[in-house]
């Protein structure tokens, strides 16, 4: 899944759930979840997943704290925290992805290093070798 489509997931998935002045969410409430969404929006498309997971964790906490300020009802904490859970799931996703293409790169690179160093080490053998050959040839 790319960051793009993590971005939409944020919008669509969050800011449905949280957007308008419901029975169980009041405006205050909505406006400062809308704003902890947008840092979500904000650090999934600059590919900043760290922040992407810090935002998420405010957001929690905020909606936590409305819930307990009675502006967001448990049944929209419910609905919140399920999106929430699910774009969580999809940052995991792609740090345990992006963790996995960094270990293959890092491989990659090892093991050509090491071919490097056999094909010099290789070189350096038969370089020896023929000069050890002209040496003979010399009377050496």
């Amino acid at each position: 899944m790319t960051r793009r489509v993590l971005g939409a997931i944020l919008v669509v998935g969050l800011l449905a759930g949280c957007a308008g002045a419901a029975p169980d969410l009041t405006d205050a409430a909505a406006a400062r979840l809308q704003q902890d969404v947008l840092e979500v929006t904000r650090a999934a498309a600059a590919d900043d997943l760290p922040a992407a997971r810090t935002a998420l964790d405010a957001l929690t906490a905020q909606v936590a704290a409305d819930r307990s300020a009675g502006t967001v009802s448990a049944a929209r904490q419910a609905q919140i925290e399920a999106a929430i859970a699910g774009v969580l799931a999809d940052v995991t996703a792609l740090e345990q992805a992006a963790q996995a293409q960094a270990a293959a790169a890092a491989e990659a690179a090892a093991a050509s290093a090491k071919a490097q160093a056999e094909a010099a080490a290789a070189a350096n053998a038969k370089d020896r070798r023929s000069e050890r050959g002209k040496d003979k040839k010399n009377g050496g």
